[in-house]
């Protein structure tokens, strides 16, 4: 079909007749249409198109006809694009493809095309209708949504959840005899360099690091960024000498590497664990075992490399310590603290925030960061969540004036039937859906963008809130603003923290908060934790803060409400 075409002015001929036979509404229509719009004859050559595609081409009418429409869309496309007409033409069925064309100004554009075949009053076909939106921002908004997923934010790394699969395909081809190495490491001295100079200065020593060990490694091995200051290597197709040497190379060049900062040097060094990938352990005992080597790296004297080969060892803390998270799940031992999130205005409470505490065997209490890795390694968090919720809600029972939020981690995201379960939850117990709001980090966002919006499709209406937490540690996500409905943003504690620094730091904080406030959400300032913060935070228009200096978390939230006052909304 493709080598016979006729002519540009046969179609050009067959156009005129067929638009005649249907009446001069037929341009009229094509005309009126915002978006461009073509007809294509039978045969896949353009008989007409409409003012907004020679607009968009930049090409006139007589240069298009035919198959001269075709010189606008990428080389690459054109022949699926043909194939598509010829499909819808030979089915007589609608279709859709999407395709690059070239704009006016030379740019090329993303498309995507509907069309729908169409016959003349004998119910002779007679060509196709259709026309184009462009998609290009989508496209490109996707595109760094699905990278933001899989990559650090700070240092274009892969992250955990990328390195995670890579290291799962490594186990199962290394159980048929194929496997690698496995090199966990972190920056010796980085919290005090961090605390003393900062957390920009503390980026870009992450920043220069990654790029340090990326010279040292070989084409194929995978570096990621899997936490705060921890980096993980996965060499394939490797020996034990080989993968040694290769560590031995990124040790000695940290340990020699001088982490400037304005006029003073800094050596920082790195202490790793590294283990062999052999089939014998699954991905997480793998990271469990180079993770104690990695530590005794570091308790016996930093800037070292640990080799673990004996895979036999006694109770880890990590095992005792998932053996004391399931007793406590299994006995409900948690109980909540409640931090109110302050109206700088008139110093009144917005909304408490509940934060879980654990209650141990002992009677002892423990912070998050002492319990939580732990349950989301072991995927236990929506166990956890709905212990909370049941707390929380008969919290709001009990308290019929609080609003109060919760924290929503990604383990929790991937489970479908919690969302129901809460919708459940505040039906039986007749809660005003309003009174409640769910947190979520921006990198857990980002890592689970279905699964987010899922549970805000499924719960706003409702008139429960969303928070997005922690926003602006990777800088890179505005987006989010506009792909999910949040009520509210909460600025990371390592922006707001920037305005106690200079006049352009305090300039660009006010410039996040402006770009929230923007996109119609309400800042949230996190981490004030000084008067002289607090002020900042006034002087850069906040208008909601929480922090150390205003409220420390209390498990009476009766108290809280005396002192407080009645909650708005979030």
């Amino acid at each position: 079909m493709e080598d016979q075409q006729p002519s540009a002015g046969h179609d050009a001929q067959r156009a005129d007749g067929n638009i005649s036979s249907h009446g001069r509404g037929f341009h009229e229509f094509l005309e009126g249409l915002p978006l461009p719009a073509w007809a294509v004859g039978e045969t896949g050559g353009l008989m007409y198109a409409n003012a907004a595609w020679t607009e968009f081409t930049g090409r006139g009418m007589d240069g298009q006809l035919g198959d001269g429409w075709l010189d606008s869309v990428l080389a690459e496309d054109r022949s699926a694009l043909r194939h598509a007409y010829q499909r819808a033409i030979s089915s007589r069925v609608p279709f859709t493809a999407e395709f690059q064309a070239r704009r006016s100004d030379g740019q090329f554009r993303w498309l995507t095309c509907f069309g729908c075949p169409y016959a003349g009053p004998d119910g002779s076909l007679l060509g196709v209708l259709g026309m184009c939106m462009d998609l290009t921002e989508r496209r490109q908004r996707e595109e760094q949504l699905a990278f933001m997923a899989t990559h650090d934010s700070l240092t274009g790394l892969p992250n955990r959840r990328m390195f995670d699969n890579a290291l799962e395909r490594v186990v199962q081809r290394a159980r048929r005899g194929d496997g690698g190495m496995l090199l966990l490491l972190d920056l010796d001295n980085f919290k005090g360099y961090n605390d003393t100079l900062g957390h920009l200065e503390g980026d870009q020593a992450l920043i220069n690091f990654s790029l340090l060990l990326q010279r040292h490694l070989r084409a194929g091995d995978l570096l990621a960024r899997i936490g705060g200051d921890e980096f993980a290597v996965l060499l394939e197709r490797t020996t034990l000498d080989e993968a040694q040497e290769i560590s031995e190379r990124m040790r000695r060049a940290a340990a020699e590497e001088d982490f400037v900062s304005g006029a003073r040097r800094h050596e920082l060094g790195m202490s790793a664990g590294l283990v062999p990938v052999d089939g014998r352990l699954d991905v997480r005992a793998l990271v469990d075992v180079a993770d104690a080597a990695m530590y005794e790296a570091k308790e016996t004297g930093r800037n070292r490399i640990v080799l673990r080969t004996d895979y036999e060892p006694g109770p880890t803390d990590r095992e005792r310590m998932a053996s004391r998270v399931r007793d406590a799940l299994g006995h409900k031992r948690f109980m909540l603290y409640y931090q109110p999130v302050i109206r700088l205005a008139d110093g009144r409470v917005a909304y408490f925030e509940s934060l879980a505490r654990m209650i141990d065997a002992d009677g002892s209490l423990l912070m998050p960061g002492e319990f939580l890795t732990t349950i989301e390694r072991l995927g236990l968090m929506p166990r956890l969540t709905r212990i909370v919720v049941a707390m929380l809600l008969q919290a709001l029972v009990d308290h019929p004036s609080a609003v109060v939020s919760m924290n929503i981690a990604g383990g929790d995201l991937d489970d479908e039937s919690l969302p129901r379960f809460v919708e459940q939850e505040l039906r039986r117990r007749n809660i005003d859906p309003g009174r409640i709001a769910f947190e979520m980090s921006e990198s857990c966002v980002v890592a689970n963008l279905a699964s987010a919006r899922y549970w805000i499709k499924r719960l706003h209406p409702l008139g429960c809130r969303f928070v997005l937490d922690d926003f602006g540690a990777g800088l890179g996500l505005f987006g989010l603003l506009r792909e999910l409905d949040f009520d509210q943003v909460k600025l990371d504690g390592s922006i707001v923290r920037e305005l106690s620094a200079n006049g352009e730091s305090r300039q660009f904080v006010t410039a996040v908060r402006s770009l929230v406030e923007s996109q119609g959400r309400t800042a949230v300032a996190s981490w004030v934790e000084t008067e002289g913060l607090l002020q900042g935070v006034r002087d850069a228009g906040f208008t909601l803060g929480q922090g150390y200096h205003l409220e420390m978390p209390g498990p009476d939230l009766g108290e809280l409400i005396r002192v407080y006052g009645t909650c708005a909304r979030v």
